[in-house]
């Protein structure tokens, strides 16, 4: 006898398989936050031996050699990073800010690109922006020895360790991070997290930092060999600032005798020494 007021029994809701499982955050699954955890493992694991290998490369002796000529095409190429930096860093704020259907993937790789954009754009200031270095060389090397200036009683000179100088040049953990943000990025599309079309511009970026970390090895390389340094940017980059007042548009080396100067100075300070090319 059929009774149509009764409601069949509910079936039980399938069990999901473990990676299909819902996290904490919204629209992420178990099996993708797995993924992002072993990408962030990778990423540390090849940083910590990279900055072992720069490390090494750093004690070893013999001259650097310092094209000026690619020197000088680098900081050209700079240029053309830093006007896709500042042309495309609105963009992932104006994506949170405006999007009615906004998914937490979409913030996840927003917030990603958002961050990438901005330590880009830190790194290659810093690396490129030499008024720290002639500074220190000014009343470092040159003031710091003259017998007058121990007279000078405002003038309060910090001590400054080679060890502590060669630890940047051979990886800095701020500054790294401004790949990391991209390949993660990169790393979710590849997953199936988000779509490629989501992350371009951490592919845009990864294209740039290709010809320009060519460019800076070709300039300079003193860390320890080209892969090594395609994955940790600051161990390219910050050799750079050290080299640039060679390149002749800045007063602090202006003939033979500074330029004697300014090559003991990097001995001094860096442990590096330098052989021109020209």
């Amino acid at each position: 006898m059929k009774m149509p007021w009764a409601k069949p029994p509910l079936e039980p809701e399938p069990e999901l398989p473990w990676y299909a499982a819902p996290t904490a955050i919204a629209e992420l699954s178990t099996g993708e936050a797995t993924v992002l955890v072993l990408m962030m493992v990778v990423i540390l694991y090849v940083r910590k031996v990279g900055r072992h290998t720069a490390r090494k490369a750093l004690e070893g002796t013999g001259a650097r050699a310092l094209n000026i000529g690619a020197l000088t095409t680098a900081a050209s190429f700079k240029d053309v990073f830093m006007a896709y930096l500042n042309a495309a860093i609105l963009e992932p704020i104006l994506s949170i800010a405006g999007d009615d259907d906004y998914t937490s993937k979409k913030l996840m790789v927003d917030l990603l690109q958002l961050f990438g954009l901005i330590f880009w754009t830190f790194i290659l200031t810093d690396a490129f922006d030499t008024a720290d270095v002639a500074a220190s060389f000014v009343f470092r090397f040159k003031i710091a020895k003259d017998e007058e200036a121990s007279k000078l009683k405002f003038l309060k000179l910090q001590k400054q360790r080679l060890a502590a100088e060669r630890s940047g040049l051979a990886g800095s953990l701020s500054r790294d991070s401004a790949l990391w943000f991209n390949l993660l990025g990169v790393g979710l599309a590849f997953a199936g997290v988000v779509t490629h079309r989501d992350v371009i511009h951490s592919w845009a970026i990864l294209i740039l930092w290709t010809i320009m970390h060519h460019l800076a090895v070709k300039s300079t390389n003193w860390g320890a060999g080209y892969i090594a340094t395609l994955l940790m940017p600051s161990a390219a980059l910050l050799p750079l600032e050290w080299c640039l007042p060679l390149m002749g548009d800045l007063d602090v080396v202006a003939d033979s005798e500074s330029l004697q100067e300014w090559h003991a100075f990097v001995a001094e300070q860096t442990g590096i020494t330098l052989r021109l090319e020209i």
